[in-house]
């Protein structure tokens, strides 16, 4: 869904809708290069090494550990507003993202995405 636009309070209320239907649909969110997943459990994704990430947490219970990414974390919170992992980078062909409970939004290059054939995935 290409849901971001001048309004910003149409974009997180946008975002929030990704979060809210994540387990009932397979949802993205466009906006110019990037696309948004929102993501529980663990995920593991095709990359292109070099490429850049950023995962954002929701709220402060959910830990995420992370491997094939350049700053690694290991079950670390990271709440909405207090925390991020903006700007990470990409280490191997494929990286693997885990929230412990909860949510997480992974960003990450539209046109990698494409690249890595990320949509025959699904």
């Amino acid at each position: 869904m290409g849901a971001t636009g001048d309004r910003l309070d149409h974009s997180f209320c946008n975002i929030g809708i990704t979060v809210k239907f994540m387990g009932l649909i397979d949802i993205f969110l466009v906006s110019g290069e990037s696309l948004l997943e929102p993501f529980s459990g663990t995920i593991e994704r095709a990359c292109t090494i070099g490429e850049t990430v950023s995962i954002y947490g929701i709220n402060k219970d959910t830990l995420f550990t992370t491997k094939g990414l350049k700053y690694r974390l290991k079950s670390e919170p990271l709440p909405f507003g207090v925390r991020e992992s903006t700007s990470n980078v990409v280490v191997s062909n494929k990286i693997k993202v885990t929230a412990s409970t909860g949510a997480g939004l992974l960003i990450r290059s539209l046109q990698s995405v494409k690249e890595n054939g990320f949509f025959t995935e699904h």
